[in-house]
């Protein structure tokens, strides 16, 4: 069995290399114990145990049905530390929705990309030409990478990244080459078991860090729960209940645990209708129920109007006597405090009546700058494009007063404004908005019966 290829011997050095080099040129010895230190706390320990033992009990299945055997250790264990420590450390892909982050991570072992690495890596050239290769190609990769981000260094990001795509693709055409060279040497049961054993240790993955994502929304919220209800016999009440009300999934418990701190939770009675309404809100949000007109816009629908500026307002819930539904800050610059717009959807738990597309200018420009045009461009194309959405042909009749200087408009009862207030926002209501109730009570009290409905189903 060969220990390491050439190319994972030349990574190996130069790995060992960079890392030395720095850490003596730099004297950071300290911070590489404290590193250590850190990567050695009990919890970490913990869970890269449980991750070992999950790994050797897949490598024993996996042996029974003779699609592993000691040839394929070292491979394993290239897996186990590049990409088994990998997914761990990146455990934040899973806080969103655990489901479809493991149907990605499917997706993602089954595609092409997966047997066209596996074939780039299988034929490598002799150590001398990887100990050149590996740094080239690491820098030339790094340089594209970093160029993608920087505002101005566009021509230099489409060079690198057209010679990673020169690089990749010849180191492709050589495997292939080899590959039909030597095609009846490469289509053996040993190469067979190479190819086969990441991809199935990596299925065979995905539950653990499934349950690991489980272990953790559900201790998040835990934590919560401590913050936001006070009395010790409805805490119990809780805690005893929140896997019955929510098991698997993940991604609702972590949007009940956002309206906590929104809604009152002071009896059992409260905390349970939390979550029948939090459930009630998920239906909603899948089945999309058509709103008339004269009630306002449907909040889900409302929610992607502005979808293709890069403006999609994530879940529609309570917010302090209202419901709302944000999109993150789309930045117009390159720049993290520079120009952004965001986009706001409220209303009442069913029926969205006020929508908000807010301008904030670069917190660091000058009172005597101007705008840049291509941020008042991006400005106009996503007012047009909620204008049109909430009028539908007659957005020009509402657009020209705007522009001829009006700071407010009206059309079938929908009002328009331009307010400068902490940036310039489009606000547009509909008659049938109220603004926020004063509590979760007077909600209550207003939607008894859409409150009923969600409860009984």
């Amino acid at each position: 069995m060969e220990i390491l290829n050439p190319r994972e011997l030349a990574s190996l050095i130069w790995f060992v290399g960079v890392v030395g080099l720095l850490v003596w040129k730099a004297k950071a010895w300290g911070a590489l114990l404290g590193l250590v230190r850190s990567f050695c706390k009990p919890i970490i320990l913990t869970v890269i145990a449980l991750m070992a033992l999950w790994v050797a009990s897949s490598i024993w299945v996996l042996a029974r049905i003779d699609l592993w055997d000691i040839g394929n250790l070292k491979t394993s264990l290239i897996w186990f530390l590049a990409f088994a420590l990998g997914w761990m450390f990146n455990v934040r892909r899973w806080e969103g929705d655990p489901s479809e982050m493991a149907k990605s991570m499917v997706r993602e072992v089954l595609g092409v990309t997966t047997a066209v690495t596996f074939l780039a890596e299988f034929y490598t050239f002799n150590i001398w030409g990887e100990l050149i290769l590996v740094p080239v190609v690491s820098f030339i990769v790094l340089m594209a990478t970093f160029a993608q981000g920087q505002e101005g260094h566009e021509i230099v990001a489409k060079v690198f990244g057209a010679l990673v795509s020169i690089i990749g693709l010849s180191l492709l055409s050589y495997a292939a080459w080899r590959l039909f060279s030597d095609l009846r040497g490469f289509a053996t049961p040993e190469t067979g078991r190479e190819f086969a054993v990441p991809a199935l240790l990596s299925l065979l993955f995905i539950p653990f860090m499934y349950g690991l994502a489980v272990w953790n929304g559900y201790g998040e919220v835990s934590r919560v729960l401590y913050f936001t209800i006070k009395d010790p016999n409805v805490l119990a009440f809780a805690k005893r209940r929140l896997f019955l009300w929510f098991g698997l999934d993940v991604s609702l418990l972590r949007r009940w645990r956002v309206s906590l701190f929104r809604l009152e939770t002071r009896t059992n009675a409260d905390v349970r209708r939390t979550v029948l309404t939090m459930k009630a809100a998920r239906r909603r949000e899948i089945r999309k129920p058509h709103i008339p007109h004269e009630f306002g816009w449907s909040p889900y629908r409302a929610a992607k109007f502005l979808s293709k500026h890069d403006l999609n307002a994530g879940p529609y819930n309570p917010s302090y006597g209202e419901w709302s539904a944000l999109a993150p800050s789309h930045y117009l610059t390159k720049s993290p405090i520079g120009d952004r717009l965001t986009y706001q959807v409220t209303g009442t738990e069913e029926i969205a009546t006020k929508l908000t597309l807010t301008f904030f200018s670069d917190r660091l420009r000058k009172d005597d700058e101007d705008t840049p045009p291509s941020s008042i461009r991006a400005l106009a194309d996503a007012s047009t494009a909620l204008l049109m959405a909430v009028f539908d042909e007659r957005f020009a009749d509402v657009s020209r007063d705007l522009s001829n200087g009006a700071r407010s408009t009206e059309l079938d009862g929908v009002t328009v404004e331009l307010v400068e207030d902490e940036g310039t926002k489009l606000i547009i209501r509909h008659p049938m908005y109220t603004g926020p109730k004063e509590s979760w009570s007077d909600i209550l009290e207003d939607d008894d019966a859409s409150f009923t409905h969600g409860e009984s189903s």
